[in-house]
């Protein structure tokens, strides 16, 4: 379209996840002058390393251990909030677990969540968010789950 700019931006590397502002500048020749964004938020997101098992019984209960790393601190077990997104509702996974992973003793910037997949009401793959609780959560990772119907052998 006439007069309009279309800018691609990749943000840098970065070795957690979390919220950072970007700005973006554009400088060109001529009669144009120096174009500047106002700053806007941008969620480095770290996928997880491992989500183990990758589904379960739409009957719930299935245990879930996510290996995540890029964290710095680890978040408590009550600052995690784990949803299963469908649509435009959530679903809220029981988090048993925060654990921090630690390498010759230390602590590293990775952890370990157990969660307790709740019963839900259909077969498929869904996205399972993981947030930091705070006055405005912040996605810390995601994965997907699949739900199936569990077979009747008779």
């Amino acid at each position: 379209t006439a007069g309009m700019l279309s800018i691609h931006v990749v943000a840098p590397a970065r070795g957690v996840s979390g919220d950072e502002t970007l700005t973006v500048r554009a400088v060109a020749d001529g009669d144009n002058a120096l174009v500047e964004t106002g700053g806007f938020a941008f969620a480095y997101v770290a996928p997880p390393r491992s989500v183990s098992p990758v589904d379960g019984s739409v009957e719930g209960g299935t245990v879930v251990t996510v290996k995540a790393y890029g964290f710095d601190p680890i978040p408590a077990k009550e600052d995690v909030s784990v949803v299963i997104v469908d649509g435009t509702s959530e679903t809220t996974v029981d988090v048993l677990e925060v654990t921090p992973n630690k390498q010759d003793g230390v602590p590293i910037s990775e952890m370990t969540l157990t969660l307790s997949m709740p019963a839900f009401a259909s077969a498929g793959v869904f996205t399972c968010r993981v947030k930091l609780v705070k006055a405005s959560p912040e996605l810390l990772t995601d994965f997907l789950f699949e739900y199936f119907i569990t077979p009747v052998v008779s």
